[in-house]
């Protein structure tokens, strides 16, 4: 019963987002000199930290939860909020920068 429950958990999109997107963090975090996932006093875990930003790594359908999340490191950490967001279709790319960049979030993405 827990391999099939194990087996179910490692086969589901949710476990290969999340396999895919840590990929993406450690890859891009070492190449920028950044410390990835950072933990915070408050046991909360920063994608990548890097000297300027605390960057939030996302994918297209939770672009809207980056926003705070990259203001919320930003603010713990007194660095410039920002999200890079993974492989994004262009709709969704606009949606975050016309909300993102007015209010001082930068936006990067990968795989576009």
């Amino acid at each position: 019963m827990r391999l099939l429950l194990l087996l179910l958990l490692l086969s589901s999109p949710v476990y290969a987002y999340t396999h895919y997107e840590r990929e993406y963090i450690n890859s891009w975090c070492s190449a920028n000199n950044g410390i990835a996932e950072y933990r915070l006093d408050d046991r909360c875990r920063i994608d990548c930290l890097t000297k300027e930003y605390a960057i939030e790594f996302e994918f297209p359908y939770k672009w809207k939860e980056s926003i705070g999340q990259s203001l919320y490191y930003a603010y713990k950490t007194n660095r410039k909020p920002a999200i890079i967001l993974i492989k994004p279709d262009k709709s969704t790319l606009d949606k975050l920068r016309a909300i993102a960049e007015p209010i001082g979030i930068k936006v990067w993405t990968i795989g576009f």
